[in-house]
């Protein structure tokens, strides 16, 4: 659990960081660089970008980058569309029957999550999974396919 935990906070700082970010852009283009509000959005969207970069590299030394990119991606495009949909108020540019697919491809997404959760653990079940094993399996099968 402590996996889904870190990488969808860092998918969820990162969509906050592009969230401020717009932010700023829309601070900039009404005051230009001389607004503190420029400034403070900055400072918050460098804070977000560094806190994720921290979520992501520890989860990544923690557990397989094959389980912790999908849910890290999962999560960031998810919250993404969250972000826009509140935040940058695209709701209104949608009717409720674009909704329905968004909402459908989003929980295909968390069963996906789900299934990554709930996969057995090779390391207790005695099956090698180092590049090595995975590698000679390959070669071992082509061998076989060859001849």
């Amino acid at each position: 659990m402590p996996l889904v935990l870190m990488t969808c906070a860092a998918g969820l700082v990162g969509s906050l960081s592009l969230s401020f970010i717009k932010g700023l852009t829309e601070s900039f283009r009404q005051s230009g660089l001389g607004s503190s509000s420029v400034w403070m959005y900055m400072g918050i969207a460098l804070a977000c970008g560094g806190l994720q970069l921290k979520f992501i590299n520890k989860s990544m030394e923690l557990y397989d980058q094959v389980e912790t990119i999908p849910i890290y991606q999962s999560s960031l495009i998810l919250m993404n569309i969250c972000a826009g949909t509140i935040v940058m108020q695209e709701s209104r540019l949608y009717t409720v029957d674009e909704f329905i697919p968004i909402i459908f491809f989003g929980l295909i997404s968390i069963s996906g999550v789900w299934l990554i959760i709930k996969k057995p653990n090779t390391k207790n079940t005695g099956i090698k999974s180092s590049p090595k094993a995975n590698l000679f399996s390959f070669r071992h099968a082509r061998v076989k396919l060859l001849n």
